[in-house]
């Protein structure tokens, strides 16, 4: 069986049969047909809202084997712009791996709105639901077929879908709808869906590096201390979806009982003061409006470690107030330097956390993979994130 789009208009014939067929008794002239099946949730629209790359092809061909395999896309004799283009042998697979309650319940919705404008660019779509921790990451397992993978969820979804990539992975994008979406606000990623679609079918990347903490990659930054103790209790009682406010009420009620810890850092073998809340940065922007280390660089090969040598539970206030509003490298007690390597260890196992999620116990030996992947971003971004 063989569908062709010719038109706006829905033909289904067999192979070797005419091209025009007698329509059926009673059928009106210019009637649109039902809709072709695809797999998952992908539709495909019996109407002319294609791209005008698309309006131009003289068909676009649909060759289904059986029900529930992944439908082969292909054009057929396209016309090619005149801007120079190279030619299309066949049109971007998009995996979506979405959180369907991340941002309170929009996750689901972004996926349709999103996978409506894939169709419309012409791209083939799968899209699967996690529905437990570490679903994102088995999923990502499955990219290795795929042009683009792209995550619907926050910082969290997008670092479990990282450490489920393969070295044969496609590009990584995101349509942010989490929390505090740290890695969207550093790369000027749109949050409405119809654009992050065109962001990502443009397929514009840039190599960026990436660190590991004991072994789990990320793209922001890992941490121990006073937020990862905030990080550890409130991921134990949380249930559904997560509101920034929480994270701020959490925060007040721990401040009151927590006493900072001393740890022991060493940096690519040098060792250096003992602090109260030690920071392994990749980027500039921590989190909502805070930021520690605003000088990071994501394409320089090095991490950018701060480590606070006070103690007290009002220099840990005063610490996220400067983070808040100033330059916390910059403080009485802080310490600031670029590494490749760095390890935290403590007399007793205190909790860390990457890129937001609570990780294991110390000791915590961080690394870097410069350049370690590809990330979908608007055209201009390398002109100003270097």
């Amino acid at each position: 069986m063989v569908i062709v789009v010719r038109g706006g208009r829905l033909e289904v014939r067999k192979k070797g049969a005419p091209q025009r067929q007698r329509r059926k008794k009673g059928e009106e002239k210019g009637e649109n047909k039902p809709n072709a099946f695809v797999r998952g949730t992908t539709t495909a629209r019996n109407t002319d809202r294609r791209s005008p790359f698309l309006r131009r092809s003289q068909a676009l061909q649909f060759s289904a084997h059986s029900v529930g395999t992944p439908l082969t896309v292909g054009l057929v004799k396209p016309h090619l712009p005149r801007s120079g283009q190279h030619r299309i042998d066949r049109l971007p697979r998009i995996l979506i791996i979405a959180n369907p309650v991340s941002g309170r319940g929009r996750g689901a919705r972004v996926v349709a709105t999103a996978e409506k404008r894939f169709l419309q660019l012409g791209d083939t779509v799968e899209a699967l639901f996690t529905s437990k921790r570490g679903d994102a990451q088995e999923f990502a397992r499955r990219a290795g077929g795929f042009d683009r993978v792209v995550g619907v969820g926050g910082d969290g979804t997008m670092n479990e879908i990282l450490n489920g990539l393969g070295p044969d992975a496609p590009p990584l994008g995101q349509i942010p709808v989490g929390t505090a979406n740290v890695l969207a606000k550093t790369f000027g990623l749109p949050r409405a869906p119809r654009p992050a679609a065109d962001l990502i079918h443009a397929g514009h990347t840039l190599d960026v590096d990436l660190g590991t903490a004991n072994g789990r990659r990320f793209l922001l930054m890992a941490s121990a201390g006073f937020d990862a103790q905030v990080v550890y209790d409130f991921h134990r009682q949380r249930i559904g979806a997560i509101k920034m406010s929480q994270y701020f009420t959490w925060s007040i009620r721990a401040i009151f009982k927590y006493e900072p810890p001393r740890m022991r850092v060493t940096a690519d073998g040098v060792k250096l003061p003992d602090g109260s809340f030690v920071l392994v940065s990749n980027l500039p922007c921590y989190g909502g409006p805070l930021a520690f280390t605003r000088t990071a660089k994501v394409r320089d090969g090095a991490l950018d470690l701060l480590v606070y040598s006070s103690w007290g539970k009002i220099n840990v206030v005063r610490l996220f107030a400067e983070a808040f509003a100033g330059d916390p490298c910059s403080m009485p007690g802080a310490t600031h330097v670029r590494a490749k390597n760095v390890r935290i260890e403590a007399d007793k196992p205190l909790p860390w956390q990457v890129d937001g999620d609570p990780g294991e116990k110390l000791p915590l030996e961080v690394g870097i993979l410069p350049k370690g992947v590809k990330l979908l971003v608007p055209r201009d971004t390398k002109d100003w994130i270097e």
